[in-house]
């Protein structure tokens, strides 16, 4: 079928230009790791309530609801407390949280107090949702559960609706991978 307007024609291939060298082509990983993506922390509550960095995340759907699949690491508080209270808050970080990347995503609530070592790093906490959050984040979603946890390795991957969010910055300075990279705090 061809569409109107759209005349067929035969397309030649190039011959590769012998002055122009191919880049070396990294192949230690997948390109898409490689994919610049927000930075977000998970804030869950429960009897450990608990910060955390959450690699991957992604919305997936629009109508009827929104929906995030999330991936969690297995063995972290924030996937116990996940688990059990069925809820959390996703936060879409800044620019000037990158200095926590350590701490949210190298460290266990079990041997840190995530709450108060944020608060000792010079940042302030606020409850949203009945959680605690960063106070200056971009923008906060309220996620409930609505799958099951789906095991992917050393990730379970969870489909969350997005109950509620407040978008908390006229002008966000949203923090990207790209960025971590660029600082050091993810490899190359």
């Amino acid at each position: 079928m061809q569409l109107p307007g759209h005349a067929r024609s035969l397309v030649r291939a190039s011959r590769p230009n012998p002055r122009v060298r191919a880049a070396t082509v990294d192949q230690g990983a997948p390109l898409y790791t490689k994919f610049s993506q927000p930075v977000y922390s998970l804030a869950t509550g429960g009897p450990s309530p608990s910060l955390n960095l959450v690699t991957y995340a992604s919305p997936v759907a629009i109508q009827p609801d929104r929906l995030f699949a999330l991936g969690l690491y297995l063995g972290t508080v924030s996937h116990a407390n996940m688990k059990a209270q069925r809820r959390g808050v996703l936060q879409v970080l800044q620019t000037q949280h990158a200095p926590l990347f350590g701490l949210l995503g190298k460290t266990s609530a079990r041997d840190v107090d995530k709450h108060a070592a944020v608060e000792e790093a010079g940042f302030r906490l606020a409850q949203r949702y009945g959680v605690m959050t960063l106070e200056d984040a971009a923008c906060v979603l309220e996620l409930v559960v609505v799958s099951d946890f789906m095991p992917c390795g050393d990730h379970d991957v969870v489909l969350c609706r997005v109950a509620g969010f407040e978008n908390l910055c006229v002008d966000p300075r949203v923090l990207y991978t790209d960025e971590l990279r660029r600082t050091g705090f993810l490899p190359s």
